[in-house]
């Protein structure tokens, strides 16, 4: 029962939070009524924000009460000290990418980022370098494609620029 309450109050949560991104995209000034200005973005984030909050509320609300009675977690869901720690390390690797992002610049920092994130998060057994490298080179061209020609936004040069 408290977890299938935990599980509709976060859809709400939520819900409510997009609600108010979307009002607040609202006041970021459009160049013209032609083009996607600096307020398309948190908007088309504060839908995809509704529609994940909504499938919480739908699953909270469709979810059966747990019937042992126990109360407890399941196996896996509470985090230990390793897990802290873990999230303490991608914490301050996203920090530390944010900080130095406008100075080394996205390309050479979005690849970095990934490619580190991804070795913390994966097994020791399962890393692959070399598999990994390419991901985050790939997936930072994309991405900057994505902005800078389909959007036409600018994004950091940095060190190459």
């Amino acid at each position: 029962m408290k977890e299938k309450r935990e599980t509709i109050l976060m859809g709400v949560f939520f819900l409510a939070s997009s609600a108010l991104l979307f009002v607040s995209a609202m006041s970021i000034p459009a160049p013209n009524a032609l083009t996607k200005g600096g307020d398309y973005m948190p908007k088309v984030m504060a839908v995809f924000l509704a529609v994940c909050s909504l499938g919480f509320l739908v699953t909270g609300i469709m979810k059966e009460p747990d019937q042992t009675g126990s109360g407890k977690a399941e196996a896996g869901q509470e985090m230990g000290k390793k897990q802290w720690f873990l999230f303490a390390v991608e914490l301050a690797l996203l920090f530390s990418y944010l900080y130095l992002l406008k100075t080394v610049g996205f390309l050479i920092m979005t690849s970095a980022y990934i490619f580190v994130q991804a070795w913390v998060i994966t097994v020791k057994e399962e890393r692959r370098p070399v598999k990994m490298a390419v991901i985050a080179v790939v997936s930072t061209v994309i991405i900057y494609l994505t902005f800078v020609k389909g959007f036409k936004l600018l994004l950091p040069a940095g060190i190459l620029g």
